[in-house]
């Protein structure tokens, strides 16, 4: 489970050897990082954060090229962590629940286009608006269910059935109309494993199992059991840094949800990695359409584009997409560059673990492309100014339209300046600042054909440069902005 205010964007805004075969154009065999330079890396994260353990796996075009292993996985028994350890999930586990759904969509037991109330017909008047396809991408209009407005609604030592968890979340307000806008919500997860188990016949972990995990050959995947003997499983530490616990109890019902309670392997997710590159289990257009972020009903876009289970984004002109995970003391991310078939993995046991951290320094020591967004030199302070001073008139609706070419005339709307302004409100709200008083820097500058590329970083944290949204705009050669697109991290 990721809570809404655990996931990358407040966690760490998705910060920051074998020899390779055939890897990409940028790097030669002479510059890719040794297993000594990964682990100098990923060992520094770790003693700054205060992690315990971990274990990091590099692939491309789907075969492992690293697999390292850091720090303990039983911190009282001084057990260390290895290739074999079993980790918790967290919220990487939608991807799952999404992949799920959409198998049983090929097989005719439900569509994405379904109503909630279909399922559950005592729930509340407002589920006939909201669709499965809602619940996939946070659009449901549901609460967060573990976040401070609701901690006291749901009581993890207790056992729920599916009937009774639908209950509880549909006692809870709805927050926005359903498909309105994007927010994370842990119960539209939790309900989409109940809508599997009526769709397929199966509790959703035994769908998986038989569907999905051993076709693939996920040999030590399954749902948490969280009173079995599991070889070789980790232990999840909470607390503080200097007094750390083992994670609370939490029931067995709980530890099994649908938004992020799975048990794997960093070879698991191998298996995983090489299997999204030629899925026997779902079609190409149906990996890209979970994927890639829909436009709204208005036809505007969101700044915070997730598709079934997945987050996206660019990097560099490189597309990434990925998950981070939290739960019971475990911190978990799977990065994907899917046009450049390289991944990288990491899995760790502490509340102050930095898996996203990890994934983005570790993927930069292989292409530099992939590095965390820092401030670059700046030869034209005066284009940035006009750059930040046209950003933050666009967010207040008085954008001057001479600055945009004609094909970007979608970004003029008044629905896309609307939802982009909301959605930049929202995140000053959650992180208690300003961002128009914040710093405004160039990170990244690139020629694309005839057009530049800029991306600024607004600052949000002077300590933490890796702390920003990027602001990316795109300028033809007549000096007008064709693309704008806002994103975190």
């Amino acid at each position: 489970m990721t809570f809404i205010n655990k996931w990358p964007l407040a966690s760490r805004w998705f910060s920051a050897v074998l020899i390779l075969l055939s890897y990409t154009a940028q790097a030669d065999e002479s510059s890719l990082p040794s297993a000594t330079e990964v682990d100098a890396a990923v060992n520094a994260i770790m003693a700054e954060e205060g992690n315990i353990g971990a274990v990091l796996a590099v692939m491309k075009n789907g075969e492992p090229v690293m697999v390292r292993s850091y720090g303990y996985a039983d911190l009282e028994n001084r057990v260390p962590v290895k290739r074999e350890t079993v980790f918790q999930s967290g919220s990487v586990g939608k991807m799952f629940t999404a992949t799920a759904v959409m198998m049983l969509k090929n097989e005719g037991k439900l569509s994405l286009d379904d109503k909630l109330l279909k399922y559950f017909p005592e729930g509340p008047e407002y589920w006939g608006r909201v669709t499965i396809r809602q619940m996939l991408q946070h659009r449901s209009g549901m609460a967060r269910l573990y976040g401070a407005a609701t901690e006291e609604s749901i009581d993890l030592t207790k056992d729920y059935s599916d009937e009774a968890l639908a209950k509880v979340i549909g006692g809870l307000p709805m927050e926005f109309e359903p498909g309105a806008r994007f927010q994370y919500s842990n119960a539209a997860y939790v309900l989409l494993g109940a809508v599997i188990k009526k769709a397929s016949g199966q509790f959703y972990g035994d769908y998986l199992q038989e569907k999905l995990f051993t076709p693939i050959g996920m040999t030590r995947a399954l749902v948490n059991e969280p009173f079995e003997i599991i070889p070789n499983r980790a232990t999840g530490y909470e607390g503080e840094k200097d007094h750390l616990l083992k994670a609370g109890y939490v029931s067995q019902t709980l530890s099994q949800t649908a938004d992020g309670s799975l048990l794997f392997t960093i070879d698991d997710l191998i298996k995983w990695d090489q299997a999204l590159r030629q899925p026997s289990f779902l079609s190409a257009a149906d990996l890209k359409e979970m994927f890639i972020a829909a436009p709204y009903a208005d036809g505007s876009q969101s700044m915070i584009p997730y598709g079934y289970g997945w987050f996206n984004r660019d990097v560099r002109g490189h597309r990434l997409v990925h998950h981070s995970g939290y739960w019971q003391g475990f911190k978990t991310q799977l990065s994907r560059y899917v046009d450049d078939g390289f991944t990288v993995a990491v899995l760790t046991n502490s509340l102050y673990g930095e898996p996203a951290r990890i994934a983005n320094v570790v993927a930069g020591l292989f292409n530099p492309d992939y590095a965390p967004y820092e401030p670059i030199a700046d030869s034209d302070s005066k284009q940035t100014a006009k750059m930040k001073s046209l950003t933050f008139e666009y967010l207040k609706g008085n954008a001057d339209k001479s600055m945009f070419a004609k094909e970007a005339k979608a970004l003029l709307t008044d629905a896309q300046i609307k939802r982009t302004a909301a959605q930049l409100e929202q995140l000053e709200n959650m992180l208690s600042v300003k961002m128009a008083d914040k710093e405004f820097v160039l990170v990244h500058q690139r020629r694309e054909g005839k057009n530049t590329v800029y991306v600024y970083g607004i600052i949000t944290d002077p300590e933490d440069t890796q702390r920003i949204i990027t602001v990316h705009y795109t300028i033809n050669p007549q000096g007008k902005v064709t693309r704008l697109i806002f994103q975190m991290g």
